[in-house]
């Protein structure tokens, strides 16, 4: 299906859910559109894919199809649309009336994989679409806030580790950790660094495994170099939860078989701001080390996670080209509204950002500062 509406995105909405609820232009029938950019060495730049429902009409989930699919190059550009009744089974191969700026309309067959395009008609750039988004299968790795691991004893992992995490974490996690000893490794080694001292209260943690017979392990947080007691992940603090998916979606990511976007909602749910930057660090570290092939998608309400990113460019650890950032914000009419701005050598923001940002930190200081005045006096 092109779109999961019963999956982790979707929640179980309907397809007239996902769409914009306020006021539209015209009557005509609801559609979603979906573009994808990619860099010049995929044979094509954007394919754009027209979704909308078998029935539109109604307010359970129904199957979503494709209306319409349209390639751009270089130099050339072609729309194929359906042009069949919406009663025809989406799976199957159905007649597209193609349109180019090169040829007259033609009609051809073409069959969906969810956005994956199939047919054996010779459309420019077809083959390359179709070999970009199998590409994409297992590269994409979302997590949600918050995240949850609330199971004090595992079942092993069984099989080959897919490097793909649930999106609130959870045994995914520990499952994937458990079956591979280097991703554990990678792991621990930021928390042995202590996770920013104040978040730890200066001691490092490490991160083992305990079998629990006959196929179940615990996974443990443990002082390294001590004899002090190891205590059940679980019971390690909501912090250490929440971050744990976190670090190991950024240590598969440093994988070459591992996903090449990984998207977080509020890293920094439940966290000292220490330990913020420390996740800023790692993110830098992977940005760096993976500049090609590696983007990182982080939906944060923390400016000191933003300013620790800032702190990155003006030390030189991260390029300013390497970071684009996002203000959303909702208009009156409840319309959602995207500013982006841009960082320059010197950690400035550039672009048309809200006075606001940035500054609540500095007025906090300054008020302390003027009260502290006022009660010496």
């Amino acid at each position: 299906m092109p779109l999961v509406l019963t999956g982790g995105a979707g929640r179980g909405a309907a397809f007239s859910d996902v769409l914009w609820a306020g006021q539209r232009e015209s009557d005509e029938v609801s559609v979603l559109s979906v573009g994808l950019e990619f860099p010049p060495e995929a044979g094509f730049k954007r394919v754009t894919f027209e979704i909308h429902s078998l029935d539109v009409a109604r307010k359970f989930a129904s199957t979503p199809i494709i209306r319409a699919i349209t390639v751009q190059g270089n130099n050339w550009e072609w729309r194929a649309q359906r042009v069949l009744a919406d009663d025809e089974d989406p799976a199957a191969e159905l007649p597209f009336e193609v349109v180019s700026g090169t040829e007259s309309k033609r009609t051809v067959r073409l069959r969906f994989e969810g956005l994956i395009p199939f047919s054996k008609a010779r459309l420019p750039g077809l083959s390359a679409v179709r070999d970009a988004l199998i590409g994409l299968r297992g590269r994409i790795l979302w997590l949600t806030a918050p995240r949850f691991c609330e199971d004090r004893i595992i079942l092993e992992p069984v099989g080959r580790n897919t490097g793909l995490l649930t999106p609130r974490g959870g045994i995914s996690v520990l499952q994937a950790l458990r079956a591979d000893a280097d991703l554990t490794e990678r792991v621990s080694q930021w928390y042995r660094a202590g996770g920013g001292d104040a978040a730890t209260q200066g001691g490092g943690r490490e991160i083992r495994f305990e079998p629990v017979p006959p196929n179940h392990f615990r996974a443990l947080m443990s002082s390294p170099g001590t004899s002090g007691p190891s205590v059940n992940i679980v019971d390690s603090g909501a912090g250490w939860i929440q971050l744990l998916p976190v670090l190991t979606a950024l240590a598969l990511a440093d994988q070459d078989n591992g996903p090449r976007i990984v998207a977080i909602e509020e890293p920094e749910s439940n966290l000292h701001p220490s330990a913020q930057r420390a996740i800023a660090s790692a993110v830098a570290e992977l940005v760096v080390r993976r500049r090609e092939s590696s983007c990182v998608v982080l939906e944060t309400h923390s400016f000191p996670l933003l300013q620790y990113i800032q702190l990155q460019i003006l030390t030189g650890t991260l390029d300013a080209r390497d970071v684009a950032v996002y203000w959303v914000s909702q208009s009156a009419d409840g319309s959602s509204q995207l500013v982006s701005g841009a960082f320059d050598e010197d950690g400035q923001l550039s672009g048309n950002w809200p006075s606001s940002a940035f500054v609540e930190s500095l007025d906090l200081a300054r008020e302390i500062a003027m009260a502290r005045r006022v009660r010496v006096r």
